[in-house]
């Protein structure tokens, strides 16, 4: 009979796992053709708008009896789409339609955090964490100033007037030095990352205190006095206050681990990474903008195009020439000269961040909110010993013989949480 038992247990893992096995093929065939197509789209898109004509470059090269597919691709593209959607349902093309659209977004909000929440590598996800609300801390400013740049860019691609090039030239440099001196004003200033963690804990738990209370009539009695559904509420009201009590000792212990690891420092060589990369492109474009208001501005040994003078930018702001474009007027001369002041600028910013203040004041800001989040701890254990009449420990051996729902949670939280 037990050997029967044994040969239907194995037969339904079987079936389990080849039925486990066959959605994980199934998903990969719809998940990777999806990931291919939003990738090739955006490395396409970027490359074509930012660097060089690609397609033109690919078929003139390779295939010059293609030129009409580029000539054409709108087209065909659409007629692709119309055929793929003849054949699927509205539901999916649509899916895909939104998910290739917004692949950058999906890949920032979803894919990353999920990777570093996967990896449980909580230095490099408080990294992340930081940058993330660092810049959602500045988000007016910086949809504001990004919006400036697009449009002003966008102008000066498009358009041919000459005051209307000038214009906008004049405002992505002004653009450029507000960035440049937001950065440093930002480097004097609190940081607000840190706040954010005290001040979200500090409101989450003045929010659920009442979630951690229990009536009178039930706190008078203990658990083996309770009825089930007085006792279920006592339990989940309990774990609610234990998860938050080792959440708290927990986010304290990884911002110690944080500040030990000098993770932050790799935060500021990225800032200034982006700071260079910006100042590089605006004045790229600005130097579009000089090319197309007198070609006579330049001196050039080669075809003229975006690339080219991203390259030039590059060179710029090392204070190095390149042969193919070189500056042939005081113009031209006068904006090169501009750009090497910003590189002077953005070295003083990335010694400044990095060699005094910001470090130091990093570090006395951590040790400053750490002891500001480990009080909140503190309040929630003295909250359950008040409440419930139990020592952490004792609430923990409870919920364990009650077979809580977050034990586990409680378990991991409290085996990663240093003894300090």
């Amino acid at each position: 009979m037990s050997g029967e038992i044994i040969k239907i247990d194995n037969k339904r893992k079987e079936k389990e796992t080849k039925e486990r096995d066959k959605k994980k093929n199934k998903s990969l065939f719809y998940t990777l053709p999806r990931e291919f197509l939003a990738l090739s789209f955006w490395i396409y898109t970027v490359t074509k708008i930012f660097i060089y004509d690609i397609d033109i470059f690919l078929t003139g090269t390779f295939f010059p009896s293609a030129a009409w597919v580029v000539k054409y691709k709108f087209f065909i593209m659409i007629g692709l789409i119309a055929t793929i959607w003849l054949f699927t349902k509205n539901k999916y093309i649509l899916a895909w339609f939104s998910y290739i659209l917004f692949y950058p977004l999906i890949i920032l909000f979803w894919k990353v955090p999920k990777l570093f929440f996967k990896t449980k590598n909580w230095i490099a996800t408080l990294a992340f964490v930081n940058a993330f609300v660092a810049f959602f801390k500045s988000i007016k400013f910086n949809f504001i100033i990004t919006a400036l740049l697009l449009v002003s860019s966008f102008l000066i691609f498009v358009v041919s007037n000459k005051i209307i090039i000038w214009t906008s030239i004049l405002t992505l440099l002004i653009i450029l030095f507000i960035i440049f001196v937001y950065r440093f004003i930002l480097i004097f200033k609190p940081s607000a990352l840190y706040q954010v963690y005290s001040k979200t804990i500090s409101k989450l738990f003045a929010g659920s205190r009442k979630m951690f209370s229990f009536d009178k009539e039930v706190k008078e009695l203990s658990p083996e006095r309770m009825n089930e559904a007085q006792l279920q509420k006592w339990s989940n009201n309990l774990q609610l206050a234990i998860v938050f009590n080792r959440g708290c000792y927990f986010l304290s212990s990884k911002l110690r681990e944080y500040q030990k690891s000098k993770f932050n420092f790799i935060f500021y060589v990225i800032n200034f990474l982006i700071l260079a990369v910006v100042a590089i492109l605006i004045f790229a474009v600005i130097n579009v903008g000089l090319y197309k208001i007198n070609h006579n501005y330049f001196a050039l040994n080669t075809a003229p195009n975006f690339f080219q003078f991203f390259y030039y930018s590059v060179n710029t702001l090392f204070a190095n020439g390149i042969p193919t474009i070189s500056p042939a007027s005081d113009v031209a001369q006068f904006f090169y000269i501009v750009e090497i002041l910003f590189a002077f600028f953005l070295v003083g910013i990335f010694l400044t961040l990095v060699l005094s203040v910001r470090s130091d004041r990093d570090s006395s800001e951590i040790d400053r909110y750490i002891i500001e989040i480990k009080k909140q701890g503190q309040q929630v254990e003295s909250f359950i010993k008040d409440e419930y009449r139990l020592s952490i420990k004792q609430a923990i051996k409870e919920l364990e013989r009650l077979k809580a729902g977050m034990i586990k949670i409680i378990y991991y939280l409290s085996e990663h949480i240093d003894r300090f």
